[in-house]
């Protein structure tokens, strides 16, 4: 064989391995979930922190 059709080969071998491998796909769905937790703590805090603001600023104004 010549060395242009065993590098085809190995290259189509690469391909073989890089498409049957999960490891990318599984670390993306980890990340989405890792994004949408922290869009819901985000959205909780900005909440609570509304919340606390009003709080102070009610406790403050009765003095």
């Amino acid at each position: 064989m010549t060395d242009r059709i065993k590098s085809g080969i190995r290259a189509l071998q690469v391909l073989k391995v890089f498409a049957t491998d999960c490891s990318a796909s599984t670390a993306i769905e980890y990340a989405l979930i890792a994004a949408g937790i922290s869009t819901a703590i985000l959205l909780s805090v900005t909440n609570v922190g509304s919340q606390v603001a009003l709080l102070f600023t009610t406790v403050s104004s009765s003095f």
